[in-house]
């Protein structure tokens, strides 16, 4: 019987074949010689994991079978199921400790159109995460493992199905939706292709054979992922962090804004000939759009020889958009102590840059990032978490009552406020509208 999910709640009989001596486990654990031989038909009655071994004299151990079957669980979304040493599992799960460790798992995906099952190493993401026990995690997918990486489409057909690295992100916000940084990466993705963001899978995770939730399966942010978005090869990108851009040549670009006249069409286009304006400028809306207050702790920048050494800024961890009010307050501000703060004033000061990026945040404001379309990606998500929350929450506190409630404050954000009047009252102390320009901005 091969691994997967089962509808029904009849036991499973499952049939294993092997030389030598099969030794078998339910529980996780790599088997021993001390396990239980196989010697027939096991019968499962719920949700197992089986692990099996076979030992000949005078030859090592098989390499380790491993089989996950999720049964009568009535799970709308795809499966997760991650396999490994319960003790060093607990260990590496529980203990700060071991942030920068890594141990060995399997990791099994089981969706409607496909699946896969690889072995993989497994460490923690030092991250905030929505409740104090559940925690993201990394999967590495490495030779001495078995594969090198994982061949598989796991964010559909029109994304690389190739990845060294996962991740099982948590949820790690602040009103507990679950997909605010999805909601912002999916309107990223709709409305261009010039800034990287993460693909993601929402799913649900068991540990060993146990419940753990509804993770968000991501890309890993890496040159990996910039290469794979942008057609380049992964191997010649630079990707610098804050705060690592100091001694960098970012750092040199930022001094040359701060000591020159970016209206100057000369100091522009030494601006303009490092840093992708047309990059920069969506990247500008999405992050003024959604409001992040948490934009200087998140700065990645990318760059290749291939697109010409310009810099790229990618588009990530916006668990905190659509929290405050703020509009391009974070964007724009010049008495905030940000670094890329240098880059967009520039598109401020010089008029043919602000003139694009005003038609630009008007084109979006009309169509993507309409409340209309907005509110559409949201009850999209909403329809998609809504019927494995009950079960989300009661493992780890809280209810669907208050996850709704905190879904409608999310709407509410958008339908009790105006938020375009709002972007154009920040462009008007920011970027000195005028009234025209105003106008266009509400659609005038």
């Amino acid at each position: 019987t091969p691994s997967g999910i089962y509808s029904g709640a009849d036991p499973l009989s499952i049939t294993m074949e092997g030389s030598g001596t099969v030794h078998y486990t339910l529980d996780g654990r790599i088997p021993t010689q001390e396990d239980p031989v196989y010697t027939g038909p096991l019968t499962l009655n719920g949700t197992t994991v089986l692990r099996a071994v076979s030992f000949e004299d005078g030859k090592l151990p098989s390499s380790v079978m491993t089989a996950c079957y999720i049964v009568g669980e009535g799970h709308t979304l795809p499966v997760l199921s991650l396999v490994a040493e319960p003790e060093a599992f607990t260990a590496l799960y529980n203990q700060p400790a071991n942030l920068d460790s890594e141990i060995a798992c399997n990791l099994s995906l089981y969706e409607e159109n496909g699946s896969f099952s690889l072995d993989c190493g497994l460490e923690m993401m030092n991250t905030n995460t929505a409740y104090p026990g559940k925690k993201s995690m990394k999967v590495n997918f490495r030779g001495r493992y078995g594969s090198s990486v994982l061949g598989y489409p796991v964010f559909g057909q029109d994304v690389s199905p190739v990845f060294e690295t996962l991740c099982l992100q948590a949820g790690a916000e602040q009103n507990l939706t679950l997909f605010r940084d999805e909601l912002f990466s999916e309107l990223c993705f709709q409305l261009t292709d010039t800034v990287p963001a993460q693909h993601y899978k929402f799913c649900v995770l068991y540990i060993n054979g146990e419940y753990y939730g509804i993770y968000s399966l991501k890309e890993d942010i890496s040159e990996m992922l910039y290469g794979q978005q942008m057609a380049v090869a992964a191997a010649d990108v630079e990707m610098v962090a804050e705060p690592r851009i100091w001694g960098s040549d970012l750092q040199i670009l930022s001094q040359y804004c701060e000591e020159n006249d970016l209206s100057l069409q000369e100091h522009f286009d030494h601006l303009a000939a490092q840093v992708d304006m047309d990059n920069l400028m969506d990247w500008m809306i999405l992050q003024g759009y959604c409001g992040n207050d948490a934009i200087a702790n998140d700065l990645i920048y990318f760059r290749t020889p291939e697109t010409g050494s310009r810099w790229q800024l990618g588009f990530f961890d916006l668990d905190s958009g659509f929290t405050s009010r703020t509009g391009f307050e974070n964007v724009l501000n010049r008495n905030q102590p940000h670094n890329f703060l240098s880059l967009t004033q520039a598109v401020a000061a010089y008029p043919a840059a602000r003139q694009q990026f005003l038609e630009r945040l008007a084109n979006a404001l009309q169509g993507t990032l309409s409340d209309e379309y907005v509110l559409s990606v949201i009850e999209d998500f909403e329809r998609l978490l809504a019927p494995e929350i009950q079960r989300e929450r009661q493992r780890w506190g809280g209810d669907a009552a208050t996850w709704q409630a905190d879904v409608d404050r999310l709407k509410t954000y958008l339908t009790r406020y105006d938020h375009t009047a709002l972007l154009v009252d920040s462009l008007k102390q920011h970027m000195a509208l005028t009234g025209e320009e105003a106008a266009s901005l509400m659609g005038g």
